[in-house]
């Protein structure tokens, strides 16, 4: 038997027998069983796979398991995208065929690729034979995280300063992951990324607010921690931390020197904050704030936010005070300074200066002028209960007095008696000045001889004075008799212009006339005010008649001839 006679299903046999021309021929038919059969197997080269772009090598071996010729074997791998056909294949016959597939990251998140090939074909007898077969290729997984935590804050510095952290969560396993968990204790964040691909990057940022107790520690370490579960469900986690630390802004509190206050001073010695610094710059008293450590023992300090310091008068004793504070920056308490304030309170002393003058003004008889006073506090203790007296020589009247204060609350009072003039001043301030002018009248002399008057005045206080010498002072001028002259040049010169006689205002009354050498009236005048200036007369001799009255009622009569040079 042939593969021909199975391939035909039969042996047909015929026998011819011959006589002659005779001829005998016989048939016999044997029918074949057929038993078409196909048979595929397919193998891989590779046992396992473990990145994107793999490549699996297949083979799919084809064979004749029949024993009739199989014709147009079709072979088919939709994996690999196999269409392939073998015309014809005789029993026991193989035929070898290489694919490959390239694996994805679907087929290293599944774990494995399975891969199915199909050979179907039909027998000579059009019967059909068909086999498959697979073969899987399980992954290497290897899942695994990157979490990386930065910051763009080099350093912190205040309470409330903001920091900004960023996450950089990466996968850099071979498989994608689900649901990771990305935990910032410090900040207080907790965020769900719901997938992240191999090499696939995600950023988060969160934020955290400095606290007094970071700056107490003088740093901040964040911590972050990313955790998942693999598709096996075994652990996969990462972490990373970043640690920055406390800076501070250049600050410097100086050191003070208030200057000396009497004792019993009660008011702003100064403000400790205006020369003291921040980044370098004059501090602003919002930014600070401060504490005394060393009062050194003083009584009655009232300070203000503001760095200004004033004492509660009358409670400290005369003596250097050296007090201690320490400067702090209000959002970081801890970068700080200290720094001396040093004052002294000083005995109560002051030191009063009094001077009078009658400015060397020529007094006659019956005259009124002024004396001016001036008292000053020079020293720098305020004075209580200042008195200035005034002792009137003998000669002169008192008839009034007007004040010029430089402190209009100085308050002073007048007291005359006799020709005892006082002045009390209840709080005399440093600093302060008083003028006083005295308005007072010569009053008549009992003889044609000048009175010298000498006029003492004096100033004290409830305080020891630091200079005795000036306070005192006196004014020494004299009073003239009644003068009359007997020439005057009325040339506009300002000097023996008019008709003046000197003690006029001696008497209460006068009236007077003047006339020329005809005896004819010039001038006429009743209570004479010194204000003949021949005006439109011609130079020569003229004479006058003048009735004068006292303060006793007593009439006084004066003749005599003035000479007029006009020139």
């Amino acid at each position: 038997v042939t593969q021909a006679d199975i391939d035909a299903g039969k042996v047909d046999n015929t026998a011819t027998a011959a006589v002659g021309a005779v001829n005998v021929s016989a048939s016999e038919s044997v029918t074949a069983t057929q038993s078409p059969a196909l048979s595929i197997t397919k193998t891989a080269t590779e046992s396992t796979f473990a990145a994107v772009g793999d490549v699996l090598n297949y083979t799919i071996v084809v064979t004749n398991t029949g024993n009739v010729t199989l014709n147009n074997i079709s072979v088919t791998d939709p994996l690999t995208g196999l269409n392939t056909v073998i015309g014809t294949l005789a029993p026991l016959a193989s035929e070898s065929i290489p694919t490959s597939y390239t694996v994805t990251q679907t087929d290293l998140d599944n774990g494995f690729v399975t891969n199915r090939a199909t050979a179907s074909g039909v027998s000579t007898n059009d019967e059909p034979v068909e086999d498959s077969d697979e073969i899987t290729v399980v992954a290497s997984e290897n899942p695994s995280i990157e979490v990386i935590k930065t910051t763009e804050s080099a350093s912190f510095s205040e309470i409330g300063q903001v920091v900004t952290y960023t996450i950089t969560v990466k996968n850099t396993g071979n498989v994608t992951l689900t649901n990771l968990l990305v935990s910032d204790p410090l900040t207080g964040l907790a965020q769900i990324i719901p997938s992240l691909a191999p090499g696939q990057s995600i950023a988060i940022t969160t934020e955290y607010t400095v606290q007094l107790e970071d700056l107490n520690v003088g740093s901040i370490t964040n911590n972050v921690s990313v955790t998942t579960k693999s598709r096996g469900g075994n652990d996969i986690g990462g972490n990373d931390s970043v640690t920055i630390g406390a800076s501070s802004t250049p600050i410097d509190a100086i050191d003070d020197d208030l200057g000396d206050y009497p004792a019993d001073f009660g008011g702003v010695l100064g403000n400790i904050l205006t020369n003291d610094l921040l980044d370098n710059k004059p501090v602003n008293y919002t930014d600070v704030n401060f504490e005394f450590t060393d009062l050194d023992g003083v009584i009655g300090l009232l300070i203000q936010e503001n760095g200004e310091l004033s004492l509660i008068p009358g409670l400290n004793e005369a003596r250097e005070y050296r007090l201690k504070y320490t400067l702090r920056e209000a959002l970081n308490p801890t970068n700080s300074d200290e720094a001396t304030v040093v004052f002294e309170l000083l005995e109560n002393e002051v030191d009063l200066r009094i001077t009078k003058t009658s400015k060397g003004i020529e007094i006659y008889e019956g005259d009124e002028f002024e004396y001016e006073i001036e008292v000053s506090n020079i020293g720098e203790t305020d004075a209580k209960n200042v008195v200035i007296i005034d002792d009137l020589p003998r000669g002169l009247s008192y008839i009034g007095t007007t004040t010029s204060e430089s402190n209009p609350s100085l308050g002073v009072e007048i007291s005359v008696n006799g020709s005892k003039i006082t002045y009390t001043i209840p709080l005399f301030p440093a600093g302060s000045s008083l003028l006083i002018k005295i308005k007072v009248r010569a009053e008549a002399l009992n003889s044609d001889q000048a009175l010298s008057i000498t006029n003492l005045v004096r100033v004290s206080a409830d305080e020891e004075d630091l200079n005795l010498e000036d306070n005192e002072d006196s004014d020494t001028n004299q009073i003239n008799p009644f003068f009359i002259p007997t020439v005057i040049t009325p040339n506009g010169d300002g000097l023996n212009d008019r008709f003046e006689i000197m003690g006029l205002r001696k008497f209460e009354t006068n009236d007077i006339v003047i006339f020329n050498r005809n005896g004819d009236h010039v001038f006429e005048r009743k209570n004479y005010e010194n204000d003949w200036s021949a005006e439109g007369l011609v130079a020569g001799t003229y004479f006058f008649v003048m009735k004068s009255t006292d303060k006793q009622g007593k009439l006084h009569e004066f003749q005599g001839w003035i000479q007029v040079i006009k020139r």
